[in-house]
């Protein structure tokens, strides 16, 4: 029974091993079929007794049922199809960005190593010229060249100079790396001369170019300096007075309101382009738009001369506000949808208030939602195509969250300069915009 049972176990691992040598069969993931959303065929058209009016009710019912559940889930495929469609973009994009980053990571290691290196290399012949200055008394000379032409560095203390004396007692001196390069290119290897002055200049090359690194780099500060006290007429900087902080304060003030100017500028030609070529006197649509697009053009004129006058600095901070504001609320015009639009016209002509699904009070931000910062950080659209439709590419904000550290950053008590500073990123971010809106009007 024993050899029976040691067969059994024999044959047991043998079939294991051919099982672990198999090569797994690769399973090949079948196209996804595109699903159809049309109606069936005794939906399409009504088949029965057109007398039969039971049966053509009970058809036209399941119809409008039938298209409704289609349209359903049209939508939902749409939906899901945009969905993996960014999912893919963000993978491929965090795939990239990791990519650029190991690059970057290797990049900065082999700078890190060859610093490293540099920096191994001239520590070493600091430690030698050290050591070489304690039981020196003189400088040495480095060595002779074909010429016998007599070569010294380190005198008198200059490390940024190369010195050399030519055998009637003339003296030359190299101030560059270049030439320094030039030099030990020349030299040549087979003499015996040159081959030990070429030796040296090697285990002093790191240290001279380094000191040739640091005296151009105090050359082109002090010329640098030089060259600003220059341009701006005075020997010396002066210090800072009361009259001075004052006209700082005045400055940054001008700015702020040159950039709400210029806002307003873009919006007034913004509204004034809605009103296009002149249209039939008897279209009452065309002339409600022309008369509505004259009343924005003053109001953007009236806005630009409260700018101009804004003296206080509160007044400034406030009118930046307020512009803002009222830049935002042209956006919300411009990228709403055509039925939305509609309904509030009607709403308006009815006298009644607009009630739409999504409520204008999501601008509002709530601190305690535990998904704040979630929800701010999703863009005013869901996709690209949106902005396209109304002929815009970028939203002035692209999240909630952008616009609300903004707004927060403007203040009565901002300095002047930082609410020059949130004028330009405004400008910045409306003009592109208004510009827009200007080429592609509703």
């Amino acid at each position: 029974p024993e050899p029976a049972e040691e067969e059994k176990t024999k044959a047991k691992a043998a079939k294991k091993a051919e099982v672990k040598k198999e090569p797994k069969k690769e399973v090949k993931k079948e196209p996804e079929v595109e699903p159809t959303f049309e109606l069936p065929a005794h939906l399409v058209a009504y088949d029965g007794h057109p007398d039969d009016r039971k049966a053509l009710m009970a058809w036209r019912a399941e119809h409008n049922r039938v298209s409704q559940q289609l349209e359903n889930a049209r939508r939902e495929y749409e939906k899901k199809k945009r969905s993996e469609a960014r999912k893919i973009l963000e993978r491929e994009k965090m795939e990239r960005m990791r990519k650029e980053e190991e690059e970057e990571q290797k990049r900065l290691e082999a700078e890190r190593l060859e610093k490293a290196k540099e920096m191994e290399a001239r520590k070493k012949e600091e430690k030698r010229m050290k050591e070489d200055a304690d039981v020196a008394v003189r400088v040495r000379p480095l060595g002779q060249d074909r010429d016998r032409n007599t070569y010294w560095w380190g005198i008198g203390g200059v490390k940024a100079a190369l010195y050399v004396e030519d055998i009637n007692g003339k003296w030359f001196v190299y101030t560059t790396r270049q030439e320094v390069k030039d030099l030990m290119d020349a030299l040549h290897h087979w003499g015996i001369r040159e081959r030990k002055l070429k030796q040296e200049l090697k285990r002093r090359i790191h240290t001279i170019n380094a000191e040739f690194r640091r005296e151009a780099r105090e050359r082109e500060d002090a010329a640098a300096d030089a060259a600003r006290r220059a341009a701006s007429g005075y020997p010396k900087r002066e210090p800072r007075t009361p009259s001075a902080a004052a006209t700082g304060e005045q400055d940054g003030l001008d700015a702020a309101r040159r950039f709400m100017e210029a806002l307003c500028t873009y919006a007034e030609a913004a509204v004034g382009a809605r009103r296009g070529p002149k249209k039939s006197a008897e279209d009452p649509a065309a002339a409600a738009t022309d008369t509505q697009s004259d009343a924005d053009a003053q109001h953007w004129r009236a806005f630009k001369s409260r700018a101009r006058a804004a003296e206080a600095h509160q007044d400034v901070a406030h009118l930046l506000l307020e512009l803002e504001d009222a830049l935002y609320a042209m956006q919300k015009i411009e990228f709403m949808s055509a039925e939305e639009m509609e309904a509030r016209a009607a709403a308006k002509e009815a006298g009644e208030d607009y009630e739409s699904e999504e409520s204008d009070a999501d601008d509002d931000f709530d601190d305690d939602d535990e998904n704040l910062w979630e929800e701010e950080n999703q863009p005013f659209h869901e996709s690209y195509e949106d902005k396209i439709r109304t002929g815009m590419i970028y939203p002035i904000w692209d999240t909630h969250f952008e616009r609300r550290t903004w707004r927060e950053a403007v203040s009565e008590r901002s300095p002047a300069t930082a609410l020059a500073f949130q004028a330009a990123c405004l400008e910045d971010c409306a003009a592109i915009f208004l510009k827009a809106v200007a080429r592609h009007p509703r």
